[in-house]
């Protein structure tokens, strides 16, 4: 459909949606008389009652009146306008997009009423507490319009706080927060719940605020238990943990492939993987943590290593936030945050330290965000390996080239090196410094990159163009 097309759509389920709350408005207006006697109940109901509702205007009924019915309408024709949004967007989304969009939908329904039937549980006797203040000589005038609007705004205010934990679960299925994130901030989550409380709950008494805060404490926890537990199924299925190794396995794991002196193995004898940084471009998300196509960037990138350069050891610079799997090495830059060069530099100090480390061997660098960029390794390690056009040795290694139709971009961050090139770069301090500063030194091997498998996702749109691109495989 074109973008005109869209636009026409959207125009008439926006039609649609006011028309269907037009006609619940028109239910409100008729239905008037019984919400307020409901919503006024708790005032006039009081023993000793010394309060009146108050209009001060002379159209100040009607004006209620009709916010009342807007208000009624808005919630009678809720599932309509719910349908008629569902309807423009549904056709865009895949199979499991739209199971997760009903599922994720219908638990906020369920959510929200909860939410606002506490609310409702607990305005009449907030009321009675509050007007208990008024000295029993005096009168108390409310105006109908503020006191509509606090009753209103406050059963909104606790239906939305019952969406918050569901909000924490959408965003560990975008790959935006992950549980050991979600948990290591409980103590912000107590903080936030019972000022939250505190706020929200009109009540003098301790006991209801605490009530309340409690229960949004529950459900963060519930929200922190259901991404956990989908992120473990993720990586290991229905175990949800890694499964135990026999002792001969144990054995066999311990004499890299690297080592044997079999021809077909690949001569790569680690993966530097980046996955830290800062990620600005996806609003400060943990970019290893992004889900793409149901895979996270990061145990994609794993996986393409695996497959590119069999029984490579791999190192992922990351911080402890960022799940690794089992047989991983995990190392960080100290202090953190000293740009991609000191992430490189603590890698390969960690694969130094391996038994059966040689200066002659190849070492590999990747960035989680780019994960197809290891199908590259066999052309990178061929072109590392073999003579210069002068008879000399391509000594430093072989990094991608990727045509963006405007100029060739040099990917030295998807190369592969030999390790005596990386011992002589990473020598000195390298926080801070220009990638291209330092591996420009090298005399490198280009291979190109037509399949642009290097291509960094950097963006939330990049994000989505991989995905359509891994379906269209």
């Amino acid at each position: 459909m074109s973008v005109f097309g869209h636009l026409k759509e959207l125009r008439k389920r926006l039609l649609l949606a006011l028309l269907g709350i037009s006609v619940g408005a028109v239910g409100g207006w008729l239905l008037f008389d019984p919400i307020m006697d409901y919503i006024t109940g708790p005032l006039l109901d009081m023993e000793d009652a010394s309060t009146v509702i108050n209009f001060p205007t002379i159209g100040g009924g009607l004006d209620l009146k009709m916010r009342v019915a807007l208000w009624a309408g808005v919630l009678i024709s809720s599932p309509w306008w719910i349908y008629q949004l569902g309807a423009f967007i549904m056709p865009g989304l895949k199979r499991r997009e739209k199971i997760y969009t009903v599922a994720f939908g219908a638990v906020g329904v369920v959510l929200f009423a909860a939410g606002a039937a506490s609310g409702v549980m607990m305005i009449p006797r907030a009321v009675e507490i509050l007007q208990s203040f008024v000295p029993s000589e005096a009168f108390s005038f409310l105006q109908a319009d503020t006191y509509v609007d606090f009753y209103l705004r406050l059963v909104l205010l606790f239906g939305v706080s019952f969406l918050l934990p569901e909000i924490l679960v959408v965003l560990n299925f975008l790959g935006v927060l992950s549980s050991k994130a979600m948990l290591k901030g409980w103590r912000w989550a107590v903080l936030i719940a019972f000022t939250f409380a505190a706020i929200a709950n009109p009540l003098p008494s301790p006991w209801p605020m605490i009530m309340q805060a409690m229960v949004l404490i529950c459900l963060y926890l519930l929200a922190v238990l259901i991404s956990w537990i989908r992120e473990r199924y993720k990586l290991y299925g229905r175990r949800l943990r890694p499964a135990k190794k026999q002792a001969g396995a144990m054995e066999t794991a311990r004499t890299p492939a690297w080592q044997s002196n079999s021809p077909n193995q690949s001569l790569i004898m680690g993966v530097i993987i980046l996955a830290g940084g800062t990620a600005k471009r996806l609003g400060g998300a943990s970019k290893p943590d992004v889900l793409v196509g149901g895979q996270r960037l990061l145990d994609r990138a794993i996986t393409e290593v695996a497959a590119a350069a069999p029984g490579a050891q791999i190192v992922v610079v990351a911080p402890d936030n960022v799940t690794v799997p089992p047989g991983v090495i995990r190392v960080l830059e100290d202090p953190p945050l000293g740009g991609p060069l000191a992430g490189v530099s603590a890698g390969f100090a960690a694969l130094r330290a391996l038994p059966g480390y040689s200066p002659e061997s190849f070492m590999a660098v990747l960035t989680c965000d780019a994960p197809l960029a290891p199908r590259l390794y066999p052309a990178l390690q061929a072109a590392a390996a073999a003579p210069a056009a002068d008879g000399g040795q391509l000594v430093g290694g072989a990094i991608p080239v990727l045509d963006t139709g405007e100029d060739q971009k040099a990917q030295y961050l998807h190369g592969v090196y030999r390790a005596a090139a990386l011992e002589q770069l990473l020598a000195g301090d390298v926080r801070d410094t220009s990638v291209r500063s330092v591996f420009g030194q090298l005399r490198l091997a280009t291979v190109p990159d037509p399949d642009h498998l290097g291509m960094d996702i950097d963006t939330w749109d990049d994000a989505a163009n991989f995905e359509q691109r891994l379906e269209n495989r």
